[in-house]
């Protein structure tokens, strides 16, 4: 028998895996020390990628600091995020399990919203509405701004907001360890976006996944355009290998780096497609400037009129150049030749 399956289980695991997070995860590790559920209900795994910024001797500090709170602290010598998840979950000893990330912040109440909506629900995934927080310097307010916008991140009702019901996908999932038993952890060979894929084989299973609204969690944004391009590239990049998990709003970068790319090229031969690639240009301008002043209207700063477009081609222009990079790159070429393989295992 597992070192697992000779203890007793648990109400909750809550699993994270970070690297290089010094600079975010103190205040989220407060956040889960002062929930309102009862400490003996839950633990929290946290697995770091050999971090080099002083990440795992502050997780280390503060697990002794809190010796009331039942922490274990693992390395992940893989340093990716989906091994270091994987590897806590094989840990947890939870009959549900909500996966967290490094960047966000969590109110009192919300490990007890989460079990509560699972077993309201009946779901087999439970997550909320997660708002996103940036710097309050007018450009961390652009990014907040776009990423809470539709003309920024389309229908991803967990960003937008919506009423309780089924989703594709939700944040920070709470999961009942049977959906892990039942279709495998996730992709490890993924570099990003391995959780869209796991919500897809969630989906194909039958399996249901819910949104409930009182459920609440702050995403904390990059705070400059360059860090925000990189994540948006990086996710856009791996998107290749599980074609079957994008949606509508995932493609829409790519199509908008193709048609800007593609359409000057073929104007060469046939003129009226230069034509075409201004009408692409003069649409996305005019709904950058629309969702811009929108936005500028709603949080009161005029100055997200000018600050908006500009993040919104920081947000679009590198996604969609990334899934134009991932189909030319080789890890993304033999994560998708290993699609059809099974999933990790969770024993």
């Amino acid at each position: 028998m597992t070192e697992v399956a000779r203890k007793e289980w648990l109400t909750l695991s809550v699993v994270m895996a970070v690297r290089n997070e010094a600079a975010y995860i103190g205040p989220v590790l407060d956040d889960v020390s002062r929930q309102d559920l009862p400490q003996e209900e839950f633990e929290l795994i946290i697995a770091d990628g050999e971090s080099g910024d002083g990440t795992w001797e502050l997780l280390r500090r503060w697990a002794g600091d809190h010796r009331s709170l039942d922490v274990a602290l693992l390395q992940n010598p893989n340093r990716w995020q989906y091994p270091g998840v994987n590897l806590a979950i094989r840990r947890a000893r939870g009959r549900a399990m909500l996966i967290l990330d490094g960047h966000c912040r969590l109110p009192d109440d919300f490990l007890r919203r989460n079990l509560e909506a699972l077993r309201a629900s009946g779901a087999d995934v439970v997550g909320g509405l997660c708002e996103t927080k940036g710097s309050p310097e007018l450009l961390g307010s652009a990014i907040e701004a776009a990423l809470s916008h539709p003309f920024g991140v389309g229908g991803s009702r967990f960003r937008i907001g919506a009423k309780a019901g089924r989703a594709d996908v939700v944040p920070f999932g709470c999961f009942r360890r049977e959906v892990f038993e039942r279709i495998g952890l996730y992709r490890e060979e993924l570099g990003s976006n391995a959780d869209l894929e796991l919500f897809e084989r969630v989906r194909r299973a039958g399996k249901k996944v819910h949104l409930d609204p009182a459920i609440r969690s702050t995403y904390l944004a990059r705070g400059d355009l360059v860090a925000l391009a990189r994540q948006m590239f990086r996710n856009g990049r791996w998107f290749p290998a599980h074609l079957r998990a994008a949606r509508s709003r995932h493609l829409a970068p790519a199509v908008l780096v193709v048609s800007l790319v593609g359409l000057p090229i073929v104007g060469a031969a046939w003129p009226a497609a230069l034509w075409a690639w201004g009408g692409v240009v003069a649409a996305y301008g005019l709904g950058s400037l629309i969702a811009s002043a929108h936005l500028a209207v709603k949080h009161k700063r005029p100055g997200l009129v000018l600050s908006g477009p500009i993040v919104f081609s920081a947000m679009h222009l590198p996604y969609g150049l990334g899934w134009l990079a991932g189909f030319l790159s080789p890890d993304v070429l033999k994560a998708w030749m290993a699609r059809r393989a099974p999933a990790p295992r969770l024993d």
